[in-house]
């Protein structure tokens, strides 16, 4: 199965070099399309590699926990968009970097819990 995910990747490498060809000869796109077509050969290839994860285990229910875990990463990220620029307002940029970095730890690790992103019997399957 180790192929399955170089599959994929040569897949959204030809989206995207497809889309930058067309979106960044476009005037009014430009740099930014291939901003867009990185974002639409990272999301093809997420897919693809979710598909086959699902296939390969053998799991029934797998994207709600995916979605779960993505929730509480977005959850993660703007955390840490808010919460560095207040601390590195008050102590060093290193300092801040790193007590952002500990602390988005924390926020991802409980909003997992609370949410049970992943359940047991999930965790079971996953190792068979």
């Amino acid at each position: 199965h180790f192929y399955m995910p170089i599959k994929n990747i040569l897949i959204g490498a030809v989206i995207k070099y497809t889309m930058n060809m067309l979106l960044v000869s476009n005037p009014q796109i430009g740099i930014y399309g291939a901003i867009m077509s990185t974002i639409a050969a990272s999301a093809v290839i997420f897919t693809l590699n979710l598909i086959d994860v699902k296939r390969t285990l053998g799991l029934n229910n797998f994207i709600v926990p995916v979605l779960k875990t993505a929730v509480c990463a977005a959850v993660m990220g703007v955390f840490c968009k808010l919460f560095y620029p207040l601390l590195a307002a008050h102590i060093s940029y290193k300092l801040a970097l790193g007590a952002t970095i500990i602390l988005a730890v924390a926020v991802y690790a409980a909003l997992m819990i609370i949410t049970k992103a992943f359940t047991k019997e999930e965790l079971r399957e996953a190792k068979k």
